[in-house]
């Protein structure tokens, strides 16, 4: 049987997994729609998400009936939105696959284009916050600001920025955490309960000091929702 393939459509990139049994392989992540398709054309068994509904098409077009969309009907978790149809596939795996292979009690961190932090409480998904990821904070502020570089984000150790480049790292990863840390010790005063964090997304690693990150999470909930469909 061929192996099951998962596509991952996030607002910048298209990752590719491949799962046999329990094992997940990463094939690669993508910023062109033709390199993606290029890849799954070789492919029988793919299952994919997509936050950009405008490729959904495309892909159904050069594929056919070998890939299947998840929407956030198919997927058996309780969802407290005013419209599940509306909330974000990738939101709902995400906490779909933490409830299956973690708990059903967390705060979910997803850190890509947007930075994404949603409530799971005994199974339940609550909703929660959108704001901007740190690549797209970064690039806002090159694109405003004549003076001010395109910097990579990343962690952000130091006391203080103590020149141009240190004071955009330190202020886009310092204006996140405390915001995941804020968002944190709200919805736990809200709820009277201890908050576990897990975390995804491409820039996710960033916070990985802050709970338990994981790469493949919408993967491993795509593979595992379509076995229990």
């Amino acid at each position: 049987m061929d192996k099951l393939i998962t596509v991952d459509i996030g607002n910048t990139s298209i990752d590719i997994c491949e799962h046999e049994g329990e094992n997940i392989r990463f094939i690669g992540k993508f910023e062109r729609v033709d390199d993606a398709l290029n890849i799954l054309e070789r492919r029988e068994r793919i299952i994919a998400s997509s936050v950009r509904p405008s490729l959904r098409e495309e892909f159904i077009k050069i594929l056919g009936n070998r890939i299947s969309f998840i929407n956030p009907d198919n997927i058996n978790i309780k969802v407290e939105y005013k419209s599940k149809e509306s909330v974000g596939i990738d939101r709902v795996l995400f906490a779909y696959g933490v409830k299956k292979f973690y708990s059903d009690t967390a705060l979910l961190v997803s850190v890509g284009t947007a930075l994404v932090i949603d409530l799971l409480i005994e199974g339940v998904f609550k909703g929660g916050f959108i704001t901007c990821g740190l690549r797209t904070k970064a690039r806002a502020l090159h694109e405003r600001a004549e003076l001010l570089p395109l910097v990579e984000p990343e962690m952000f150790k130091e006391t203080i920025g103590v020149d141009t480049l240190s004071a955009i790292k330190g202020g886009i990863f310092l204006e996140s955490l405390y915001f995941i840390k804020g968002v944190k010790e709200r919805f736990e005063n809200l709820y009277g309960k201890y908050l576990c964090v897990f975390i995804t997304g491409g820039d996710g690693y960033l916070f990985k000091d802050m709970g338990l990150y994981d790469p493949f999470i919408i993967h491993r909930a795509m593979a595992e929702a379509f076995k229990e469909g």
